[in-house]
């Protein structure tokens, strides 16, 4: 009996030791998040040492959550995840990981496991740790609890990280497998971009227009709704930096052909290209028959739609087609 009484004292030492000092216990751990949550907007506004002092009481309210609630895992997850978020605007990355791979660890059926391991690869790959990056992505690919969006956020920094390292193949499936697949029209649409980039970026001008063309297809839909939603997904379309990357490519290859034809219309060599540059690596196939279909496909953005009532129009671009692209480039033709 003495020694049970012991150790019951010896744990409430602990915790009393543990708990951060002036942060109350609230009703709940909702309650507790809430408080920690005020904690934290009161960093508005502040600046130099202030702001860092009271940006470690908001961490310290954020880590009571654990102490006052040890069982409430969802609210442990969402306190480490905000803990992860201050420690890195703070600029301590170390710190941040460790309270984002904490939020992962108690994050079972929430979103804040997927969203710590996305936000880990994130600090990885700013600390140029390429491979531990890909591997905190992958985290978020195998949990099947993890929500389509973020599957998706996780497949782009893959992409982007896989053609950083020079595999492009690889790099190209994950941009298609979000563009034809995505659960959000802007990640589909940031896929289709960066797709299209990377294959204007290794010569392939032909594969490039066809990624664009595909766009227009599968996005047909989503960018004909009269919503605030299809307004905005229409600008974006037609801010690509891909179709004006694709034109200036077009027009530097035209300007190529007139040189070589003033210095005796010797034939341009296009560089070969490996098993990991060109279109052949894509499920998207260039026979002369889909060449001829991708051809009516739009480059840019369908014929825009009216405005909602009270909205402002969006700019019109003029249409623009890849057949357009193919007579202004003949090796596409």
């Amino acid at each position: 009996m003495i020694r049970r009484l012991a150790t019951i004292a010896c744990v409430a030492a602990c915790l009393v030791a543990a708990t951060p000092a002036g942060v109350p216990k609230q009703a709940d751990a909702a309650a507790q998040l809430e408080h920690a949550a005020h904690c934290r907007s009161l960093l508005r506004g502040k600046r130099g040492e202030e702001r860092e002092a009271f940006r470690e009481r908001a961490v310290e309210a954020y880590r009571a959550v654990h102490v006052h609630f040890p069982r409430a895992l969802a609210q442990r997850a969402e306190a480490s995840f905000r803990e992860g978020e201050l420690r890195r605007a703070g600029g301590d990355a170390d710190e941040a990981r460790a309270a984002f791979e904490a939020a992962a660890q108690h994050g079972a059926g929430t979103e804040f496991r997927a969203r710590a391991w996305i936000e880990v690869g994130h600090l990885y790959r700013r600390s140029k740790r390429y491979v531990d990056a890909l591997a905190s992505y992958e985290r978020v690919l195998l949990d099947e609890e993890s929500a389509p969006t973020h599957r998706d956020r996780a497949l782009l920094w893959r992409a982007r990280l896989q053609a950083r390292l020079g595999r492009g193949k690889e790099a190209r499936a994950s941009w298609e497998r979000v563009a034809r697949d995505g659960f959000d029209p802007f990640d589909r649409l940031e896929a289709f971009d960066a797709w299209a980039l990377n294959l204007i970026a290794v010569d392939d001008l032909e594969g490039a227009a066809g990624v664009l063309g595909l766009c227009s297809e599968l996005l047909a839909e989503r960018l004909a709704e009269e919503t605030r939603t299809g307004e905005r997904l229409r600008r974006a379309h037609a801010r690509m930096p891909s179709i004006a990357r694709l034109e200036a490519a077009v027009e530097a290859r035209r300007k190529l052909r007139e040189r070589e034809r003033e210095q005796g219309g010797s034939a341009i060599r296009v560089p070969d290209r490996g098993p990991d540059r060109g279109g052949a690596s894509l499920s998207l196939r260039w026979s002369p028959t889909s060449r001829a279909a991708a051809s009516a496909l739009p480059l840019s953005r369908p014929a825009p739609s009216p405005p909602l009532a009270g909205a402002r129009a969006a700019p019109c671009a003029p249409p623009r087609t890849v057949a357009s692209r193919a007579r202004q480039l003949p090796m596409l033709r």
